[in-house]
């Protein structure tokens, strides 16, 4: 979410979205303290090819506003990298569904829907890329819970939640 969640956000704060738009403020914020601490405590990074083409993909977001004028084509271009960003998680997921955290996924379906039920601007360009992340959340906590329930019954899962 770091560097598209920056995008979005100062999108949404720029169209006044008010303190819907803190939600993903914060979580951005939250995750380039984590991706630091984690590059403090490792001396092994491992960026793939894909990685740096989702990050340089959101970056040219920012030009993209800059020449538009118009914050909307940013978020649309943050949101679709951010979604298809999520396909290795999610492959992995439905593969491993033990090794992800439900709670993690079912929380943030309600931390962002209530950041757009927040919003004090609603229009595209401050609610598109929360709404994904609240489909996007959803799908994913449901999915492993489909995909736990029937590798028990197949006798493979453990884990229900």
């Amino acid at each position: 979410m770091g560097s598209s969640g920056a995008v979005a956000f100062a999108a949404q704060f720029s169209e006044g979205a008010g303190p819907g738009a803190w939600v993903v403020g914060f979580t951005t914020l939250i995750c380039f303290i984590i991706a630091a601490i984690g590059l403090g405590a490792t001396s092994r990074i491992y960026i793939t090819r894909s990685d740096w083409a989702f990050f340089i993909t959101a970056i040219a977001a920012i030009p993209v506003w800059y020449l538009t004028g118009d914050p909307l084509w940013s978020v649309i271009i943050v949101t679709v990298v951010d979604t298809i960003a999520f396909v290795p998680t999610l492959r992995k997921a439905y593969l491993y569904p033990e090794t992800e955290s439900f709670w993690n996924s079912a929380l943030a379906t309600v931390k962002f829907a209530l950041g757009v039920m927040a919003l004090e601007v609603f229009t595209w360009t401050t609610a598109l890329y929360p709404i994904s992340l609240v489909l996007v959340n959803f799908a994913y906590a449901l999915m492993l819970i489909l995909r736990r329930r029937q590798q028990k019954k197949e006798g493979l899962g453990t884990k229900l939640l």
